[in-house]
């Protein structure tokens, strides 16, 4: 298996797997739910999570498991601006669960990742009030 940063941003499937991961910093993290998927991405009107040769803007491929496997999108998972601030950050978890903030850094990482501008949260919170740590940011290209 290996890494495949040239495919980040893009929701892949292997064919005939109901599994739909997010390709991020070059490995495959499995969106576990429908509800997941639809709080983070662009969805089309006819969107479905399950094997679907026709699904809206999940790349469906042979090899999805020859990339490398990475942590599983959490439940929790969501877009976020702060009071204080005009970032947007996905709200991630690390390798030990904790919390982390991971700022999406361009409109063009963003449209790559297919996030939903309409499903940023916006908090009237200040930055530093919330206190995770940075995660890696999310960058495209």
């Amino acid at each position: 298996m290996a890494p495949r940063p040239d495919l980040n941003g893009l929701r892949v499937q292997q064919y005939g797997d109901p599994n739909v991961y997010l390709i991020d910093e070059g490995v495959r993290r499995w969106i576990p739910s429908a509800a997941v998927m639809a709080q983070l991405f662009t969805l089309g009107a006819d969107w479905v999570y399950k094997y679907d040769p026709t699904g809206s803007s999940v790349i469906l491929d042979l090899y999805v498991n020859q990339i490398d496997a990475g942590r599983q999108i959490p439940d929790d998972c969501i877009m976020f601006q702060a009071a204080d601030s005009p970032q947007v950050f996905l709200r991630d978890r690390d390798a030990d669960g904790s919390l982390i903030k991971r700022w999406i850094s361009s409109a063009a990482a963003m449209d790559r990742f297919q996030f939903d501008w309409g499903k940023i949260n916006h908090w009237n919170v200040p930055l530093a009030d919330l206190g995770w740590p940075d995660g890696p940011d999310i960058n495209w290209p």
